[in-house]
């Protein structure tokens, strides 16, 4: 199986195999504007809780936009780690109504 997450086929290929069914995907599509990373819209068979559906981003050792320029995929641990924090903080601070919202992080 190709798990490069480079082409729709290779993300849609491992989420039918992988995933234990919550992240099962009918399709994806990646989305424009990023740099670094490879960023998927799946829209979900099944909606996981709310959401029909998500964002998969994966990150490779270079820039998804010009593979000549490495990046360190340990930035990724970083982002990460920062949505989490600050998606403890909007909870408190109970701001869900929003209209500008931070990603929540599944897996």
């Amino acid at each position: 199986m190709d798990k490069s997450f480079t082409t729709s086929d290779s993300v849609l290929a491992y989420l039918g195999q992988a995933s234990t069914g919550s992240f099962k995907a009918m399709s994806c599509a990646r989305l424009t504007g990023g740099f670094s990373n490879f960023i998927w819209r799946v829209d979900l068979v099944q909606p996981y809780g709310e959401y029909r559906t998500v964002i998969l981003k994966h990150a490779k050792s270079y820039a998804s936009a010009m593979t000549a320029i490495y990046l360190d995929v340990e930035r990724m641990r970083s982002e990460i780690e920062a949505l989490i924090a600050f998606q403890s903080i909007t909870e408190k601070d109970d701001i869900h109504d929003s209209v500008i919202r931070l990603p929540k992080v599944f897996h």
